[in-house]
């Protein structure tokens, strides 16, 4: 919720603060630039000391400088704090992939990124609907909504003190080289490569296009309600198809199918919703579209990384990494390009992004999928 409230709170703070739409850009892509950062030693440390105290940390943490943002009063404090939030969140995904690769066996793995990923769906569908549309209005501005974020997040954070680590896999490492050698075994995995590769062209596509599309549709004239309601369609059919799609996925025991068709009706939905910006019902279906299989693909995307041959429980966290860290070079790069794209035309951003999700099909079609064990 904090991370994609940004998206509909941005017309609001860039008015307050005075930002450009390729600052806005920039903010938008720290988040993916810590990510990136945080990738690698989060997943060492996820390996290290357990995901308990990890997420415990990253919540508390992401809370406090969530909320911190609120208190800013220009481009440069605004950039710093956000730097900082995404330091500290930049790894959640990791440690909660890591708690379920050890709690769950790798036939239940789809079904429980699936549940995994509905949480991230209906944080993104509440945090797009109701932060500028309706908390916005309720407490007063963009900057009481942080607020109100940071401290839920920070409570989070707290109730992971409690929580009992069932089974928790653990790497004990003594000196320098063996804190490292986890990284050094999954980076000679040359399927993890290719999950990376081929999210930093759907990771980096939907990144771009969701922190853009609520600017765009107002400057095209829609009202301030359907254009950000447009990004929360696209959660909530994400939401929809999250655990269906990953309970097919365990049925039918494959993740690749569902990598490709991901890749190829985003980036063609993205595609086409450039060359239609007059046709209301038009973007409505292709923005629904590009969001059926989104939280499917990335919740997948997980089990399959957990389940690649080499990765053991042991080295889950820095698997998943591994891969976040690839995945982020697109997160961060995108929404900069896509952004500065914008003084061609509106529509010139959705090109790039819609062409840099079907280049994703490139890497997942030569990903080497393993049977789904029991």
């Amino acid at each position: 919720m904090p991370m994609i409230s940004l998206s509909v709170l941005f017309d609001e703070i860039r008015t307050d603060l005075g930002l450009s739409l390729v600052q806005i850009g920039v903010i938008w892509a720290s988040i993916s630039a810590t990510g990136l950062i945080m990738a690698i030693p989060g997943g060492l440390l996820s390996d290290r000391f357990g995901a308990r105290w990890m997420l415990a940390i990253i919540f508390v943490g992401s809370g406090i400088f969530g909320l911190s943002r609120a208190f800013t009063v220009n481009y440069t404090s605004f950039l710093i704090v956000s730097f900082l939030f995404g330091l500290n969140i930049g790894s959640a995904g990791i440690n909660l992939a890591k708690v379920i690769g050890n709690w769950f066996k790798p036939a239940e793995r789809g079904f429980a990124n699936g549940v995994f990923g509905a949480g991230f769906a209906s944080g993104f569908l509440l945090g797009s609907f109701a932060s500028a549309t309706y908390l916005s209005p309720w407490l007063g501005g963009w900057r009481p909504v942080l607020i109100l974020f940071g401290v839920i997040s920070i409570a989070v954070g707290i109730s992971w003190f409690f929580v009992h680590p069932k089974d928790e896999i653990k790497r004990e490492s003594k000196s320098f080289r063996e804190i490292f050698e986890p990284l050094l075994t999954v980076s000679k995995l040359p399927n993890l490569w290719l999950i990376g590769l081929g999210k930093i062209g759907v990771w980096g596509a939907i990144r771009g296009f969701t922190g853009y599309l609520p600017l765009y549709l107002r400057g095209i004239g829609w009202e301030p309600f359907w254009a950000d309601s447009a990004v929360s369609i696209f959660f909530f059919v994400s939401l929809v198809f999250v655990v269906p799609l990953s309970i097919l996925s365990d049925r039918i025991g494959k993740r690749r199918p569902f990598f490709l068709l991901t890749a190829v009706v985003a980036g063609i939905s993205i595609l086409i919703i450039g060359i239609v910006p007059d046709s209301f019902l038009m973007l409505i279906v292709l923005i629904a579209l590009t969001g059926f299989s989104f939280d499917a693909f990335m919740s997948l995307s997980v089990a399959a990384t957990t389940e690649v041959k080499g990765v053991s429980g042991a080295l889950v966290g820095t698997s998943v990494g591994l891969v976040f860290m690839i995945q982020e070079i697109g997160g961060m790069v995108s929404p900069i390009i896509g952004n500065s794209l914008e003084q061609i035309s509106p529509q010139t951003p959705f090109f790039f992004w819609g062409l840099i999700a079907l280049a994703g099909v490139i890497a997942f079609w030569f990903f080497d999928e393993q049977p789904i064990s029991d």
